[in-house]
C-alpha cells in the first residue's frame, strides 16, 4: 500500500508540474483571469486563478484512490468529499461570473442545508470545553454547523489576499491534523507536496487560488473538523479550534464590524485585513513571516508543548491588536 501511495505521489506530482507549465493556455481556454485594479489589487498583470482546478483534481482522484465506493456511504467519508466539492463549484462559478456577495451567501446556505439533511451529513451537536464539560447545542445545530461553515469559509477567503498566505496556512493546518489525527496519509500526502508546487508558482505570481481554490481548501479543512467532532474523545476541544482558525477569524470578525461601522456591504473587499495594513510597513515576503507566525507558534505551542489554550488565546490576540492598532493608525490615522 505505501509503494502505491508513492507511486500515486510521484504521478500526482508530475501532472500537477505539466498543468502548472501550461498557466496561460489553462488561463485562455477558460478564460479566468485576476484583473490588475490599481486599488486594492496588489499585481500588475493578470493572473490565471484556475489553482483550485488542479488542487481538486488532485483532491478527487485522491479521494478515491483512499475509500472505495462502499466507503463512500460512511457519513464521515460522505461529509469531507460532497463539502468541499460543492465548495468548489460554487467557487469557479464565482470565479467565471462573479457573483454579488448577497447571491453566493443565499446559494451556501441552501446547498449546505440541502447537503446536510438530505445526505445526513454531521452536524455540530455538542461543544467539548476543556476544565468546563461538555456544552449541547443540540436544539439548533444545523444552525450553527452552517454557521460554522460560512464563517470559515469566509475567514479563509479573506486572508488569500497576498502571494503564498493562504496556501501557506492550509499547509500548516493539514499537517496539524496528520500529527495529531488520522488525516488519510494518502490525501495528506498528495496535498502536501502539492501546496509546495503551488506556493512556489504562487510566490512567482504565476498562478492564483481563485476563490474555487480558497473555498475547496477552507471546505477540506472545516469538514474534516465537524466530522471529527463527531467523536468527543479524540476531537479537538472549542477552545482548541479557536485558537486554530484565530488570526483568519478574528481578522474576518474585524473587518465584517469595520464595515459595517463605515455602513458599508460585510462582504464588500478593501484594504484594511491585516496583511494589507503590514504590506504598507513590510516586503511581502515579511508579512507572510510575520503572519504564519502569528498561526504557528500558538498552535506549536499547545501541541507541542502543551501550554494553556486560553493564555495563548490571550496572548496571541494581544500581539494581534497591537500590530492592528500600530499599522491601521500610523497608516490611515497620521
Amino acid at each position: 500500500m505505501i509503494s502505491f501511495n508513492i507511486y500515486f505521489l510521484i504521478f500526482s506530482i508530475f501532472i500537477f508540474t505539466i498543468c502548472f507549465y501550461n498557466l496561460n493556455k489553462f488561463g485562455k481556454y477558460l478564460n479566468i483571469f485576476d484583473l490588475p485594479d490599481n486599488k486594492r489589487k496588489i499585481h500588475s498583470k493578470p493572473i490565471p486563478k484556475i489553482g483550485g482546478i488542479f488542487f481538486f483534481i488532485i483532491f478527487l482522484v485522491s479521494f478515491i484512490q483512499i475509500f472505495n465506493f462502499a466507503n463512500f456511504k460512511e457519513t464521515n467519508n460522505l461529509n469531507n468529499l460532497l463539502i468541499p466539492s460543492f465548495f468548489f463549484i460554487l467557487g469557479l462559478i464565482d470565479d467565471k461570473f462573479d457573483l454579488s456577495p448577497n447571491y453566493r451567501l443565499f446559494i451556501l446556505s441552501i446547498g449546505l442545508v440541502f447537503l446536510i439533511k438530505f445526505f445526513s451529513l454531521p452536524q455540530i451537536e455538542l461543544l467539548s470545553i476543556e476544565n468546563y464539560g461538555i456544552i449541547n447545542v443540540k436544539s439548533f445545530s444545523l444552525f450553527f454547523t452552517i454557521l460554522c461553515y460560512l464563517l470559515f469559509l469566509n475567514a479563509f477567503n479573506m486572508i488569500d489576499g497576498i502571494n503564498g498566505l493562504a496556501i501557506s496556512v492550509f499547509t500548516i493546518y493539514i499537517v496539524l491534523f496528520y500529527l495529531v489525527f488520522d488525516f488519510a496519509y494518502s490525501l495528506f500526502l498528495n496535498l502536501f507536496f502539492c501546496c509546495i508546487i503551488f506556493f512556489y508558482f504562487n510566490i512567482k505570481e504565476k498562478i492564483f487560488l481563485g476563490n474555487a481554490g480558497s473555498y475547496l481548501l477552507s471546505g477540506i479543512i472545516s469538514s474534516f473538523l465537524i466530522s471529527q467532532n463527531m467523536d468527543l474523545e479524540s476531537s479537538f476541544f472549542a477552545e482548541e479550534i479557536f485558537l486554530i482558525l484565530m488570526i483568519p477569524g478574528i481578522d474576518m470578525l474585524r473587518l465584517f464590524i469595520l464595515r459595517i461601522s463605515k455602513k458599508k456591504h460585510p462582504f464588500k473587499a478593501d484594504k484594511f485585513h491585516i496583511h494589507h495594513l503590514l504590506l504598507l510597513n513590510f516586503k511581502n515576503k515579511y508579512v507572510l513571516l510575520i503572519i504564519l507566525n502569528l498561526v504557528f507558534i500558538p498552535i506549536f505551542a499547545r501541541f507541542y508543548f502543551n501550554i494553556n489554550t486560553l493564555f495563548l488565546i490571550v496572548l496571541t490576540l494581544i500581539v494581534y491588536s497591537f500590530i492592528i492598532i500600530k499599522y491601521y493608525n500610523s497608516n490611515y490615522n497620521s
